[in-house]
């Protein structure tokens, strides 16, 4: 069933329902009334009866007959019966009188008044003093204009509860479908848009004012985030055709020049050399595509162990000045803190020691071995490493693009390099819940801010 209907029956249900018994109600709290009302009329004529019974003059039952018409309206098959108390005893055994029930006569008995329905005749009864003794008074009759009422009443209710759920159910209809309208359009709108038009959007109509217009942007948003994708993925794969075919067309060309005719020992060399270097080089891309997809951000294959980030970083440095023995780094420290146990961070240390690796060996390239700066801090919920150098810098345009794989600043033409180590860093540094954050100026220099929280990763 669809959500429209869906809504349109539920609406009808609940607004019907609720008529529904709103009705009942009122029918029967109209039919109490009634009755009270009524009981209180054969109350009043019971009362006069036996005032007038009890004197037992002759001349006063044409007066309390002159009065019960004159004052009294009328009642349909109006009944009256009076007896002496004392056998009052007798109805209770038998319950033949006026085939009223033993607990109508029981209730005389104990209260002084009773009342009794039995089908349309109501009856009301009474104990009076008279002249002789005590005498029990009962009046009935049949509520002809209440039963008429309540009749009534009943088909008005009825007529109502049809009418207001035929009317419910139409604006029900309505109102669905101008609730649901803009989802239809939406999903509409949502069908339209493939692979090959990824730059449509949805219309967000009213500014957020609502969930669909809330939906509206999420859908937006979303689209936003698949298109980057597809545009990165794009990039990725003809960065990464283009880093490959360059190697593998120059080992092809070499290979072929060897092969042409004999050659000289010198060329030799030479061309295997090159072969060498580009084959070094195709090794260098694939292996950092595999250390790309070996890291997942779950880290549930990955070993965690607690580490002091001090000596993490000189461990780096140490590798550094082993490959680079010319650099220039120095390492600085502010904030160090007095207790020794909040250095600790939990990470996979052949990992983040690569990503650390990585970073600061491109400050040191695209510096031209200048200096470059590491400064060491401690805050309380996290360890933070800054690396600057004043080297080339990133161009505004390609800065927002530096964390894409395979892609390259547009002035690091005369640079080596394969675009992968910054994308792999990031996927580390993510992996251990941390930040990275590359602030530059063009010609001026690169900042490069990680943070790590205290508490890290712990192995699983």
């Amino acid at each position: 069933m669809k959500l429209r209907n869906r809504i349109t029956l539920t609406f009808v249900a609940i607004s019907a329902g609720t008529f529904f018994l709103m009705s009942i109600f009122i029918y029967i709290l109209a039919s109490h009334f009634t009755n009270e009302s009524f009981y209180v009329r054969l109350k009043a004529r019971a009362s006069l009866a036996a005032k007038h019974y009890g004197e037992e003059d002759e001349k006063a039952l044409p007066i309390y007959e002159e009065v019960r018409k004159e004052h009294l309206l009328p009642l349909l098959d109006e009944q009256d019966f009076l007896f002496p108390y004392d056998s009052i005893q007798y109805f209770i055994r038998s319950a033949t009188g006026s085939k009223l029930p033993t607990s109508f006569y029981k209730n005389l008995q104990s209260r002084g008044y009773a009342e009794y329905n039995r089908k349309d005749r109501q009856y009301a009864g009474m104990i009076r003093k008279g002249k002789q003794g005590d005498i029990v008074v009962i009046v009935s009759a049949i509520d002809e204009a209440g039963g008429y009422m309540l009749s009534s009443l009943k088909k008005a209710l009825s007529v109502g509860c049809i009418l207001s759920s035929t009317l419910i159910f139409a604006g029900g209809i309505f109102y669905s479908r101008k609730v649901l309208d803009p989802v239809a359009r939406i999903i509409g709108e949502v069908n339209n848009i493939g692979a090959s038009n990824l730059h449509l959007r949805l219309e967000t109509g009213n500014n957020n004012k609502d969930e669909l217009s809330q939906l509206a942007t999420t859908f937006n948003h979303m689209l936003d985030r698949l298109e980057a994708s597809f545009e990165m993925q794009s990039n990725f794969v003809n960065n990464a055709s283009h880093e490959l075919k360059t190697p593998l067309t120059t080992l092809l060309g070499e290979s072929e020049i060897i092969l042409r005719h004999p050659r000289s020992c010198e060329e030799y060399v030479r061309s295997i050399t090159v072969i060498q270097k580009e084959a070094e080089r195709l090794n260098e891309i694939l292996s950092s595509l595999l250390r790309m997809s070996q890291i997942g951000f779950d880290g549930n294959k990955l070993l965690f162990e607690n580490v002091r980030f001090d000596d993490l970083i000189m461990l780096v440095k140490r590798n550094l000045d082993m490959r680079i023995p010319d650099n220039k780094v120095s390492i600085e420290w502010e904030n160090f803190p007095v207790n020794g146990d909040q250095l600790f961070i939990t990470v996979n240390r052949t990992w983040i020691k690569l990503a650390l690796y990585n970073i600061i060996q491109n400050s040191i390239k695209y510096s031209n071995n200048d200096e470059v700066k590491v400064v060491l801090s401690e805050n309380p919920e996290t360890l933070e490493i800054k690396i600057t150098d004043k080297g080339i810098g990133i161009p505004a345009q390609d800065l927002v693009h530096v964390f894409e794989p395979f892609f390259r600043g547009s002035n690091t033409a005369h640079f080596e390099g394969h675009g992968i180590g910054l994308p792999l860093s990031l996927k580390i540094i993510r992996l251990h819940k941390g930040k990275i954050s590359v602030s530059s100026e063009k010609n001026k220099g690169t900042s490069v801010i990680i943070t790590f929280p205290k508490e890290g990763i712990r192995s699983s």
